[in-house]
């Protein structure tokens, strides 16, 4: 009996029964957000990690080269993206939102940019949604 209980949860686990997509990480949903408006350019991608306000908005501009430019104000290619902090830590389970900042890396023109993206994740049914994009926290305009 006991072996058929380890056979099965093993099988489950090699299968996907348990979908680990619906309980990503939000600093997961953050990156793969930015990786797939600015590595992949792949806009339907991002579109499913967003609020459907965001979404509506991502909707009109189509493509990832103008949801950089208009949306996000960063325009860059060959863009490497990472994580930079998460407001929260172990005890953000109990938490409905997180802010994540992410830095990104690359070129505008033949100038070499450093940006920091801060947004807002909420905790919704199906997982973490980003619900706000903030400006380069960091930017001084000087």
């Amino acid at each position: 009996m006991n072996r058929f209980i380890i056979a099965l949860i093993t099988v489950c686990a090699l299968t996907g029964c348990f979908s680990e997509e619906r309980h990503a990480a939000p600093e997961d949903v953050a990156l793969a957000f930015f990786s797939a408006i600015y590595v992949d350019n792949q806009p339907q991608q991002a579109m499913a990690l967003v609020s459907p306000e965001l979404k509506e908005v991502m909707v009109h501009y189509q493509l990832a080269s103008q949801i950089q430019r208009n949306m996000l104000g960063l325009a860059l290619s060959d863009t490497k993206v990472w994580l930079g902090d998460v407001d929260a830590d172990f005890f953000r389970r109990s938490s409905d939102a997180v802010k994540v900042l992410i830095q990104l890396e690359g070129y505008r023109g033949q100038q070499l940019v450093r940006e920091d993206r801060l947004l807002r994740l909420t905790h919704s049914a199906d997982g973490w949604i980003i619900d706000k994009l903030y400006d380069d926290p960091f930017s001084n305009n000087g």
